[in-house]
C-alpha cells in the first residue's frame, strides 16, 4: 500500500529501463521515465588482438542469478574443443564453494579461477577477447556497459530486462538464451572461430558503450529533473 501511495505520488518514478517501467506500469499507478544509470567509462586502449585471444572474463556477485553455473558448464564444451582458452570469473558470494566444485567435478580446475573481488577488473575486461554475463536476471548490468566500453566481444544471456536494450544482437555484441548453456557454448564457439567477428562487435562495443556514459546520460538527468521542478533547484 505504501508502495502505491508513493509511486502515485512521486512526479517521476526513474526506471533504467523500458523493460522495468513496463513491469511496473502494469501494476502500479504512477508517472514512470527511463534513464539509464550514469556509468564511468574509463577510456580503454584494447590490446592488439594477438594479445587477447585466449581468455574468457566474466563478472558479479556468485549468486544463483548471475549464471555462473550456467557460464561454466557452456566453458566445459567450449574447453573441449579449445584446449588453450581459460575462464576468469571476478565476484565473491554464497555460491562460492558449489562453483568450486562444479569447477573440479567437470576437470576444469587448470582453466577456470574464481578471481574473488578484483580492483583492476576493468583492465582484465580489456585483456579478454570475450565477456560473458550469463545471467538469469538483471535490472541495468553496468558490468556490460564497462565491458562494451573495454573493447571485449560480449556475450549476454537475453534476460529480463537489460541486456537486449543494452546491446544490438550481431551488431555490437550477441545475446543468447538465458540459462541455456548449449547455446551460449556455441556462440563462445562462433567468436573463438571467428576472430574478424569478435574484431567487429569489439569495435562496435566501443562506439556503443559511449550512450551509457555520464557525459551522455546526466544531461537527460538534468532535463528531468528540470522539467519536474520546472526550473527551480
Amino acid at each position: 500500500v505504501l508502495r502505491w501511495l508513493v509511486y502515485r505520488r512521486a512526479a517521476r518514478v526513474v526506471c533504467p529501463t523500458t523493460g522495468i517501467r513496463d513491469h511496473l506500469c502494469a501494476r502500479i499507478p504512477g508517472r514512470f521515465a527511463v534513464l539509464g544509470y550514469p556509468v564511468d567509462l574509463l577510456p580503454g586502449n584494447p590490446p592488439p588482438m594477438r594479445a587477447r585471444t585466449t581468455l574468457i572474463f566474466s563478472a558479479g556477485r556468485l549468486a544463483p542469478e548471475k549464471g555462473h553455473d550456467v557460464l561454466i558448464a557452456a566453458f566445459a564444451h567450449v574447453r573441449a574443443v579449445h584446449a588453450d582458452w581459460r575462464l576468469e570469473i571476478a565476484g565473491d558470494g554464497p555460491l562460492r564453494p558449489a562453483l568450486a566444485a562444479q569447477i573440479s567435478s567437470t576437470g576444469l580446475r587448470e582453466a577456470v579461477d574464481l578471481c574473488g573481488h578484483l580492483t583492476n577488473a576493468r583492465e582484465r575486461m580489456g585483456d579478454a577477447a570475450i565477456f560473458v554475463l550469463a545471467s538469469r536476471a538483471e535490472a541495468f548490468p553496468m558490468v556490460v556497459c564497462e565491458a562494451m566500453a573495454a573493447g571485449a566481444a560480449v556475450i549476454a544471456a537475453d534476460c529480463p530486462t537489460g541486456p537486449r536494450e543494452m546491446i544490438t544482437d550481431g551488431v555490437d555484441g550477441l545475446l543468447v538464451s538465458p540459462d541455456d548453456a548449449s547455446a551460449l557454448a556455441g556462440a563462445i564457439l562462433r567468436l573463438i572461430g571467428d576472430p574478424k567477428l569478435r574484431e567487429a562487435l569489439s569495435a562496435a562495443a566501443k562506439v556503443s558503450a559511449a550512450r551509457f556514459g555520464a557525459q551522455a546520460v546526466m544531461p537527460r538527468w538534468s532535463a528531468l529533473v528540470h522539467t519536474v521542478t520546472g526550473g527551480r533547484t
